[in-house]
Order: structure tokens, then C-alpha cells, then sequence
């Protein structure tokens, strides 16, 4: 079992009107350099009525044995982002490179309606099968999200007050 995160914020927006925003190239490479990225460049790989899928390429720091980013070394890795617009959510699963196996990061982001907007949730978990240090770094990493988190919701409300304007 890995490190598993929750991460909640409310929005005074609409879910359906909000997945919309989120479902986008634009906001996913925004969202990738929010949470870390070096690089990031999103391609659309399909949609089908409410279903919209995303592939996110990106560059991060790598990780030392502590957990800590290794500021002058980089790894790739890619995210799939699979949306349900008619459900406001979204599956997300990360492949990296020459880790298939050890390392597994997925998760799911909902949106859900409450008085005067929505509820956004985010949860996560992330495993690194690597023994003695596995657990330090999939803990720093998700440390790394939950620190971020702040500046994720201020992203999101710039985005929500852009639309209106």
C-alpha cells in the first residue's frame, strides 16, 4: 500500500461549469507546472460526447534516497487524464519511464455540487516499490502535493474569474 492523499476546496461555481474550465490543455500544463514541473506539454487524444482524454508529458526534478527533489537532476514521466464531463470527473493515472512496476501514481478529481458552487476533491496515492527508501520518497512527494495545494485552489479561482470576464 502507498502513501495516499485527500486534498478539498469549494469553488462558487458550478461542477459541471468547472470541469469544463479544467478539461482543457491549457489548464492541465498550468496545473503541471503548479505542482512541480520543469516542462510539460499537454496533446488532446480524443473526445467522445462527455469523455475527454488528455496526455500530459512531463519533465520533474528527480528524487534523492531522502526524498528531497535533486535540484540539477530531471526524469520524464507522463500523466493520463481521463474526464468524465457529464460526471465532472476525472481518472488520472502517471507512467514513469524505466519505473513500470516500482513506481505507481493514480488517482481520481471530483466535482461535486454544494450550496453556492462545488466541492472539489482530489485523492491520490502514490507507491515506490523500492525497498527502505520507497516509502520516504512516495511520503515526500505526497508532502510536495499537499504543500502545493494553496497555490492549486489560487490557480483555480484565477481561472473560474477569467471565464467570467
Amino acid at each position: 500500500m502507498g502513501e495516499r492523499y485527500r486534498l478539498t476546496a469549494s469553488f462558487g461555481i458550478g461542477a459541471a461549469e468547472l470541469a469544463k474550465l479544467m478539461a482543457t490543455p491549457g489548464f492541465a500544463e498550468a496545473e503541471a507546472f503548479i505542482d512541480g514541473a520543469v516542462e510539460a506539454r499537454c496533446v488532446e487524444q480524443g473526445r467522445d460526447g462527455a469523455a475527454v482524454r488528455f496526455r500530459i508529458d512531463r519533465v520533474d526534478h528527480s528524487r534523492e534516497r531522502s526524498g528531497k527533489k535533486a535540484k540539477g537532476k530531471t526524469e520524464r514521466s507522463v500523466t493520463h487524464q481521463d474526464w468524465d464531463l457529464a460526471k465532472a470527473s476525472c481518472r488520472w493515472r502517471v507512467e514513469a519511464p524505466g519505473y513500470t512496476g516500482i513506481v505507481d501514481v493514480r488517482g481520481t478529481t471530483r466535482l461535486e455540487p454544494e450550496p453556492g458552487g462545488c466541492r472539489y476533491t482530489e485523492e491520490g496515492e502514490m507507491t515506490v516499490r523500492i525497498p527502505v527508501i520507497g516509502r520516504i520518497i512516495a511520503r515526500s512527494v505526497v508532502a510536495d502535493i499537499k504543500r502545493g495545494f494553496p497555490q492549486k485552489v489560487r490557480f483555480i479561482e484565477e481561472t473560474i474569474a477569467k471565464s467570467k470576464n
